[in-house]
């Protein structure tokens, strides 16, 4: 996930989701510990 942010800034939790297949929920949770809300 840190890294499809870290090449795409831009890219949508529905697009992180679809393509690593993982829940939007998970997604969210790794980005906001991250800081990148």
């Amino acid at each position: 996930v840190l890294g499809m942010v870290a090449i795409n800034p831009h890219v949508s939790l529905r697009e992180i989701e679809r393509t690593l297949d993982i829940p939007r929920s998970t997604a969210n949770r790794i980005l906001r510990n991250d800081c990148f809300h």
